[in-house]
């Protein structure tokens, strides 16, 4: 088996090991949980599936440019959310660089730049601006219902307050606004009010799961990859009797492309890869009433579904390190580029411009298309100096989205010993990773 970034490998066709804590998958959560086990003092194996750490948090170089796996270089909440605090706490030497502006708004061939929040309510017409008080009233007191339903009541669809918020779900959640309660929109908003604007971590996704990956060898943790996981042992509590609840033993992994075989024994198990796949690989399945209660009232919440578009431009297509909103394009819903912060994350002389939008029915192809549609109106001839890094979209539920925004499993496993964190156990408010983290923080172990 390879070794790489501080990965261990198995020396014969099958491995016994004991360890303290085994957490299963090398994401964002399942790094943040591994180094906050190790820091405790206790001997920690992570497994990862994939030949590399960090999931859709981190970053691959391509022609001199960080090309992200799935995160935009954004931590939501920038240095004072549930990620920047954690990897505080933890001691993971990350600096991540603040916005310079609270956002700024495309619109019919103009751009506007809003350096404060209240910068925002000059971009609405004097009729919205007046109705903003009691818009904000009616958000504080709505409880049920869609966002969409909310605002569709409040404003109308023609409102540009009505498009302001379309554009954040579809960025900020990767959701359009029907999707997204209005009781967790609202909790989104208060938490970004409180806790700050978006913020690029120094050195990009790939330069924070570096940092967890060295702090976690630092303290005697082993990060083994390509290893998947196939099964979460567990046993009885008390003296072989049949009832009682189970409590884990361990980890059995196979290597996925030599098929050697790794044992790990552990009394603390934690899982990075949601909820579904956690109980099958203890022999528990959600239909059989395992599963715990979701904390959404609301059956038919939808998962989150994304098309990026990664471009190298050799002139500078956004004027800040916040995030420009896009109103009435085809798809794109909103465009950072992280460069502005992080000029490594782009070869000298060229900017790395990121465009999200959420995919409909149509399939990636078309999507794409739209998108870069979209960037060619918005940028105009600008557009000519750049060149298509990269473009990804994301429907299913591997190796994110296994939850919609406030649709997360809060309850703890029915397994003794055995912890979930990462997508899918987010508590409500947090946008993406924000919700990871504060899931690892939430934990205890």
């Amino acid at each position: 088996m390879e070794l790489r970034a501080g990965a261990t490998a198995a020396t014969s066709a099958r491995t016994d090991l004991r360890a303290d804590a085994v957490v299963v998958g090398a994401g964002l959560g399942g790094l943040l949980a591994g180094v906050r086990l190790a820091r405790q003092g206790r001997s920690v194996v992570v497994l990862e599936r994939a030949d590399r750490p960090g999931g859709r948090f981190t970053a691959a170089p391509m022609r001199g440019a960080e090309v992200s796996t799935g995160a935009l270089h954004l931590i939501p909440n920038g240095p004072d959310g549930a990620l920047g605090r954690l990897l505080r706490e933890l001691g993971v030497p990350v600096r991540i660089r603040p916005a310079d502006v609270f956002c700024s708004v495309w619109e019919d061939g103009r751009h506007r730049v809003c350096r404060r929040g209240r910068d925002v309510l000059r971009l609405l017409p004097p009729t919205e601006r007046r109705a903003a008080p009691r818009l904000a009233a009616s958000l504080l007191l709505a409880h049920r219902g869609s966002s969409a339903e909310w605002l569709l009541r409040a404003v109308g669809p023609e409102a540009r307050a009505y498009r302001l918020w379309r554009a954040f779900s579809e960025f900020a959640l990767s959701l359009p606004l029907d999707r997204v309660t209005v009781s967790e929109m609202r909790r989104v908003t208060l938490r970004t009010i409180r806790e700050g604007l978006p913020g690029v971590p120094l050195g990009g996704c790939r330069g924070v799961i570096t940092g967890l990956v060295e702090m976690l060898q630092s303290h005697g943790g082993r990060v083994v990859l390509e290893m998947e996981a196939t099964r979460i042992s567990t046993c009885r509590d008390g003296s072989g009797r049949a009832f009682g609840r189970p409590r884990v033993t361990g980890v059995e992994a196979r290597h996925r492309r030599t098929g050697a075989l790794l044992r790990v024994t552990a009394p603390l198990v934690v899982s990075d890869v949601g909820p579904a796949a956690t109980l099958h690989l203890c022999g528990l399945e959600e239909d059989a009433g395992s599963a715990p209660r979701l904390s959404t009232s609301d059956p038919d919440a939808g998962t989150a579904t994304g098309l990026k578009i990664q471009l190298l431009s050799r002139t500078s297509l956004v004027p800040h390190r916040s995030v420009m909103l896009c109103l009435g394009t085809e798809r794109v819903a909103g465009i950072v580029q992280p460069s502005n912060a992080d000029p490594r994350l782009a070869p000298p002389g060229r900017h790395l411009v990121m465009s999200h939008q959420v995919l409909g029915l149509e399939t990636v192809a078309q999507a794409r298309a739209a998108g870069l549609r979209d960037l060619r109106r918005i940028f105009g001839s600008a557009l000519d100096g750049a060149e298509i890094l990269a473009s990804a979209g994301f429907r299913g539920p591997w190796p994110v989205n296994r939850a919609a925004q406030g649709a997360d499993v809060l309850e703890p496993p029915p397994i003794a010993g055995l912890h979930w964190v990462g997508d899918a156990h987010k508590p409500g408010g947090h946008i993406m990773v924000e919700g990871v983290a504060e899931s690892v923080r939430r934990l205890r172990l």
